[in-house]
């Protein structure tokens, strides 16, 4: 059963300053069949898995994600960042982290205080999997570690920036020394009209300053050695499509050796998004074998955490 929910953002946030309009999370939580919605107590508690998608999608993308919900033995919540799916917001940019990991935040925040919910982990597919920098129980997908050489080449490759006028620009002393504002074409997907129908998405331009964005990615970058030091009770999954067009295997490796306790998967042929299937007339979709990895992994683990331990998210912008 999926119940679909609307979280508000204060209209005030904590450093006072006030939001000029109204802006809402929209999620939903998947109660596995034969369990009753809603959550437990603070003595028994129920056991949720948190789903984040990536730049450009919304909370049913990767396809995956509703399979993994299906097969889950518990709860499982995902929702779409502001600027994507049913959420509000204009179109997510690629260098809004803060945005989503207040996003992030406030979903944590709104279960905790309901109460009776556990959070056994977090999945993150793409950039997805940048904003929760550690969990107790983390899964990435298809996440990129090299943010500023994979982000350069990406808005290269897209067109968006030419290559000479890049290379110009990483050339220079300082990143300040001017600015550059490039018109990128984003995606808004996932919305639902009244009779529930999926409304295709529609591209929605947006201006982005590449010096700023490049020191963005630079900070990021500095900090990712540094999860060599998270705790010892941190466990992670990475699974990576050894053919991924989008973030290159490779970046799957980098994580492998920073990542404490990790476990990680490479899916022969498999793409970003992991649409595929395995050579063969019998092979099957890969993201039947990703759920199915996902899913075995999190039962192996079992539902140990204490309430306390499940809140323990590191998010990124905690660092920068």
């Amino acid at each position: 059963m999926n119940v679909d929910f609307r979280i508000p953002f204060p209209r005030i946030s904590q450093e006072g300053v006030e939001s000029p309009e109204d802006e809402w999370i929209s999620g939903t939580i998947h109660y596995p069949v034969g369990t009753s919605p809603g959550q437990g107590s603070e003595s028994k508690p129920t056991s949720i898995l948190i789903l984040c998608h990536g730049i450009a999608a919304h909370r049913n993308s990767p396809k995956l994600y509703p399979l993994v919900a299906e097969r889950l033995s518990f709860p499982t919540l995902r929702f779409d960042f502001r600027g994507c799916g049913m959420s509000s917001g204009s179109v997510l940019r690629m260098v809004d982290y803060f945005r989503c990991v207040d996003d992030l935040a406030l979903v944590l925040d709104w279960l905790r205080k309901q109460g009776g919910w556990k959070v056994e982990g977090v999945v993150g597919h793409s950039m997805g999997s940048m904003f929760p920098l550690a969990s107790p129980r983390l899964i990435s997908l298809s996440g990129r570690f090299a943010m500023k050489q994979g982000l350069t080449e990406k808005v290269v490759r897209d067109g968006v920036v030419p290559k000479e006028q890049m290379h110009s620009i990483l050339a220079a002393k300082q990143l300040n020394e001017r600015r550059d504002e490039f018109t990128v074409k984003g995606w808004r997907s996932g919305r639902v009209d009244e009779s529930g129908n999926v409304v295709r998405g529609s591209v929605v331009e947006y201006s982005l300053c590449i010096q700023e964005a490049i020191a963005l990615w630079e900070r990021i970058d500095s900090l990712l050695p540094s999860l060599k030091e998270l705790p010892s009770h941190i466990q992670s999954l990475i699974i990576h499509g050894d053919e991924d067009e989008i973030v290159p295997a490779k970046d799957a490796l980098l994580f492998e050796k920073v990542l404490p306790n990790n476990s990680l998967h490479l899916i022969v042929k498999g793409n970003h998004n992991l649409t595929g299937k395995e050579d063969g007339d019998e092979g099957r979709l890969h993201i039947d074998v990703v759920a199915n990895i996902i899913v075995e992994w999190v039962h192996k683990l079992g539902t140990f955490l204490t309430i306390s331990q499940s809140y323990e998210l590191i998010l990124i912008m905690q660092f920068l």
